[in-house]
C-alpha cells in the first residue's frame, strides 16, 4: 500500500507539473500572486514523495525518490521554463530539503535501533540475572554446609536450611542480631580481619 501511495504522489506531481501536455490546458502557479515564478509550488509538491519514501522505506528510497523527482522536474526547467534561474534555485531548495529530511529520518531510525538494542540487552541481562539468582538461591538453600549471610557490621541477614538445622534458630528469629554472640574469640577475630580486608578492598584467602 505504501508503494501505491508513493506512486500516486508522483502521478499528482506530474499532472500539476505538465498540465498543458496532459490536459492541453494552461495552469498558473498557486503562488503567482506573490511574485513567484510559475510552477514554484508544483516543484515543491515533489517534497511529498521524497519525504514519504524516506519515512516509510528508508534513506536509500528517499534518495531514489529524489532522483525520480529531478527526472520529472528538469525537462520543464531546461525546455519550457521562462524563469530558468528561479526554477533552478527552487529545484535546488527541493533537493536540499529532501536530503535534510531524509537524513533526519535516518538519524531517528538509527537512534531508535540503538535504543531498541539497548532495551533488548537490558531485558536479556535481567533474564540472565533472574536465572542466576534462581540458581544461587537453589544452591544456597540446598547446600549441605551451613551458610549464613551477614552485612559488613556483622548483623545477621539470612541463613540456609543447613544453618537452621545446625543452630535450631529460624531466620526470622535472629535477623538483625549481631553474630558476635555466636562466635568464639578466635572466630570473631578472624571475622573482623575478613571484614577489614573487605572494606579496604584487599584480597584474602579465608572463607
Amino acid at each position: 500500500p505504501h508503494l501505491w501511495v508513493l506512486a500516486a504522489m508522483f502521478v499528482i506531481g506530474i499532472i500539476f507539473h505538465y498540465p498543458q501536455q496532459i490536459f492541453r490546458i494552461d495552469s498558473l502557479s498557486l503562488l503567482s500572486f506573490m511574485g513567484l515564478s510559475r510552477y514554484a509550488v508544483e516543484r515543491t509538491l515533489f517534497l511529498m514523495p521524497i519525504t514519504y519514501a524516506g519515512m516509510i522505506f528508508g534513506f536509500r528510497a528517499g534518495l531514489i525518490s529524489l532522483l525520480i523527482s529531478l527526472a520529472i522536474i528538469l525537462p520543464r526547467i531546461f525546455l519550457q521554463s521562462d524563469y530558468r534561474a528561479d526554477a533552478i534555485l527552487e529545484t535546488g531548495a527541493v533537493i536540499v530539503l529532501g536530503v535534510l529530511v531524509n537524513l533526519w529520518f535516518e538519524t531517528g531510525r538509527k537512534e531508535s535501533a540503538i535504543y531498541q538494542k539497548l532495551i533488548n540487552r537490558l531485558e536479556e541481562s535481567e533474564r540472565s540475572m533472574n536465572v542466576s539468582e534462581q540458581k544461587y538461591h537453589y544452591l544456597f538453600e540446598n547446600a549441605s554446609d551451613a551458610i549464613w549471610v551477614q552485612d559488613v557490621n556483622g548483623l545477621f541477614v539470612d541463613g540456609n536450611q543447613a544453618w537452621h538445622r545446625l543452630t535450631g534458630f529460624s531466620v526470622e528469629e535472629i535477623r538483625g542480631i549481631h553474630l558476635a554472640r555466636f562466635l568464639n574469640d578466635e572466630s570473631l577475630a578472624l571475622a573482623r580481619e575478613v571484614r577489614n580486608k573487605l572494606v579496604k578492598g584487599e584480597e584474602f584467602e579465608q572463607p
